[in-house]
């Protein structure tokens, strides 16, 4: 009613444009306050920690979340404080396995086209001179080459990604990470923290939101045959570091890691049930890793080992063998390193590294009786089932007394008069053998007896 007569249109109905205006304008400031007052209370929702490196936005407890946690900062993807510890030393192997992996890819390139003592000169030469860099240097030369040349890293449960980041901002030489989660707030979650944490990190990480082990399986190398037609795929779908963090024990999802995994790749493996594997729920334990713990002195070393022969096990299916860099146990889990490797005259020996542990009852004492033994062919190592109460020191030792008589050594202790205790052996099995031959002509005789009756 105060409009002035010009903008009604000189009539007592208002102009239909304007007020479509005006709607327009309050539509938008409305939006705008809307979003603010969300933006606000999405604040209020959150908090920024940071470690190391990065900084994340997680989660904090309230009405509407789907946690029933009680700390502040315990949303529906939690951040947990007690594997800072576990973060921080991942990023140191991932570190130190990068170096390796350039010199010894450098030392391979040095050979090529050489043979013989030129080669190993070459070698030698290549591997003195990356050796006298210091780490500075060394790490200079894997972030020239992360480009072309750097490591792959999955991170198969990644939760909110802040390990993921952490491995793009802090491992040098990172050419990229998947950070993959089932979850589909996680995954989202993660995406979010990989593009507040710049640009670098957008190159280097992605966020994926798939099954673990369906992933693993469909990114493993292409069979020898399959060469020719799917090279680059076979070569881009190995990764060359899969790092296994899950919520509880980690068998299921070992089968499908060391599958994919490059050879002579980094798998990091973490166990949270320390509780099964310390002797807590033996069965439960057997069921899972195939082991049965004990709960003497030794049970922190003995459920490194357990997860180790279940990790050499799953391997050994596929013609790879594990080689153990630095295993651990802290607090309420395991944590171990180890390089795979595809070799199968490695994987026949993998027998000769078990053994079963018999722990006495009185004291703290223990026993190990190997599962094999080897029999020492010239070609290459042998094996066969192990003798009771008879390790392989003895059995070396008696193949050495055998080689010194063979060799004459013991000539004149062969000369001598002894007693075989295999000749007694046979002699007892001689006097059994009339027994029996006498026995079967007594009842010869009485059958003779009961037909002529």
């Amino acid at each position: 009613g105060n409009l002035p007569a010009s903008a009604i249109g000189g009539g007592s109905r208002p102009c239909p444009r304007l007020l479509l205006r005006y709607v327009k304008v309050f539509d938008a400031v409305f939006r705008r306050v809307v979003q603010f007052v969300r933006r606000m209370a999405e604040d209020r929702k959150h908090v920024m920690i940071t470690e190391g490196s990065v900084t994340m936005r997680y989660e904090t407890r309230s009405s509407d979340t789907k946690t029933r946690g009680k700390n502040l900062d315990d949303g529906p993807v939690f951040y947990n404080k007690v594997q800072v510890f576990n973060r921080d030393l991942s990023i140191l192997m991932m570190s130190l396995f990068a170096q390796w992996r350039y010199v010894e890819r450098s030392v391979y390139k040095s050979r090529r086209g050489l043979r013989g003592d030129e080669a190993e000169a070459a070698a030698k030469k290549e591997k003195d001179r990356l050796y006298a860099l210091s780490a500075g240097e060394l790490d200079a030369l894997l972030e020239a080459s992360a480009e072309d040349d750097g490591i792959t890293i999955l991170d198969a449960l990644a939760a909110t990604g802040l390990r993921s980041i952490r491995y793009a901002k802090e491992v040098p030489g990172v050419k990229g990470v998947v950070a993959n989660d089932v979850d589909r707030d996680a995954a989202d979650a993660c995406a979010k923290n990989v593009a507040e944490n710049g640009g670098g990190v957008s190159k280097k990480c992605r966020a994926l939101c798939e099954d673990a082990v369906s992933h693993m399986i469909a990114s493993r190398p292409l069979p020898l045959e399959n060469d020719g037609a799917d090279k680059n795929k076979k070569k881009n779908a190995v990764y060359d570091v899969v790092d296994l963090d899950p919520y509880g024990s980690c068998v299921p999802f070992l089968d499908a890691a060391v599958q994919c995994v490059a050879d002579g790749g980094l798998l990091c493996v973490t166990s949270t049930d320390m509780t099964v594997l310390a002797g807590g729920y033996p069965e439960t334990c057997y069921g899972r890793y195939g082991s049965l713990p004990t709960k003497a002195k030794y049970l922190h070393e003995n459920a490194l080992r357990i997860v180790l022969n279940s990790v050499e096990t799953n391997a050994n299916k596929y013609g790879r063998h594990i080689v153990p860099i630095l295993s651990i146990s802290v607090d309420f889990y395991v944590r171990i390193f180890v390089r795979v490797y595809r070799k199968p005259a490695e994987v026949k020996r993998s027998c000769g590294k078990r053994a079963f542990a018999l722990q006495s009852a009185g004291c703290p004492s223990f026993y190990l009786q190997p599962i094999a033994r080897s029999v020492g062919k010239k070609t290459a190592d042998s094996f066969t089932p192990a003798y009771l109460h008879r390790t392989n020191e003895h059995a070396a030792a008696a193949s050495s007394r055998r080689q010194r008589r063979k060799e004459g050594s013991l000539a004149a202790a062969d000369d001598a008069p002894k007693v075989d205790d295999d000749d007694d052996d046979k002699a007892v099995v001689n006097d059994d053998d009339k027994a029996a031959v006498a026995a079967n002509e007594e009842a010869a005789v009485v059958d003779d007896e009961e037909k002529a009756a």
